[in-house]
């Protein structure tokens, strides 16, 4: 390979680079929002047990790297539960089929929460009045989170107080 070669190529890298950090930034910024709409949620379900002192959340920094998103820094939460430590994890925003997704890790078993639209009940299906009101329309997707169960029938479940509760009972071998 010549200089030559090897000169347009990192141009191009450069080039691609600076095109994609503008839609990186917007990417993270909702991607942040998302985290921290989570996370509220995840405090308001547990608010009486933390109040009632039998449940602690403590938050710490995490970084991640992600291709086309960079370095950057994501709050990790731990749930103890009596002798059980649960982490609420982001993994990130790149995720095939879906906009996020933060794993709930336990002494038990681990549940996936994603971010995806909010008409999505397994993956790749959307319900065709939703489909069909969409085509032509370049109107933002409302977005939700969801827990994904577990393969090979993974389906995509509703994220609300209940169903956070069973997920927390799951992985903390309630």
């Amino acid at each position: 390979m010549s200089h030559k070669e090897f000169d347009k190529f990192v141009e191009s890298q450069h080039s691609r680079a600076i095109t994609n950090s503008v839609g990186s930034q917007e990417r993270l910024k909702q991607w942040s929002v998302a985290r921290q709409s989570f996370f509220d949620r995840v405090v308001k379900f547990l608010q009486s047990y933390v109040t009632a002192g039998k449940i602690e959340i403590t938050f710490s920094d995490k970084s991640i790297v992600e291709d086309l998103l960079g370095e950057y820094v994501v709050q990790v939460a731990t749930i103890r539960v009596g002798a059980s430590l649960i982490r609420l994890l982001p993994i990130g925003a790149n995720i095939i089929g879906a906009k996020g997704r933060i794993d709930m890790s336990g002494p038990n078993a681990v549940v996936r929460f994603i971010l995806v639209p909010e008409e999505l009940v397994a993956p790749g299906t959307e319900m065709p009045a939703v489909r069909a009101g969409r085509a032509g329309q370049k109107n933002r997707e409302r977005l939700a989170w969801k827990i994904a169960t577990s393969p090979p029938n993974v389906e995509f479940l509703p994220f609300n107080e209940e169903t956070f509760f069973d997920a927390l009972m799951e992985v903390a071998d309630g």
